[in-house]
């Protein structure tokens, strides 16, 4: 399921994006060059993406939903570690208004 997951997540980024596993079942996404409109968006297509076409396994659809968090760089983020922290804050709070869905810090609010 991940790798397929995987692929979809490279069909959808640019050239220039950089898309990791970072453990589990998590995975994160660097956007070089793009602002949070951009970022957003993209997170927004990955959603669909992931969301819009079950994962077959073991000759069964399984629906895949994913909840994203959206760090965009400012001032007060010093490094990876800090938008990271910041990433996987907005993650949670994702899942916990309902999955499926992506958070932004540029504005804290949901992208539907």
């Amino acid at each position: 399921m991940l790798r397929t997951l995987a692929q979809r997540g490279l069909g959808v980024l640019r050239e220039s994006d950089l898309l990791g596993r970072i453990g589990g079942e998590e995975f994160a996404v660097l956007l070089p060059a793009t602002n949070a409109i951009g970022a957003a968006e993209l997170a927004e297509r990955l959603r669909v993406a992931f969301a819009d076409t079950p994962v077959i396994v073991n000759t069964s659809p399984l629906q895949v939903t994913a909840s994203f968090g959206i760090c965009g760089l400012n001032g007060e983020l010093t490094g990876v570690d800090d938008w990271m922290a910041v990433a996987d804050k907005l993650v949670y709070q994702a899942k916990s208004n309902g999955r499926n869905q992506c958070m932004s810090n540029a504005a804290l609010t949901i992208i539907e």
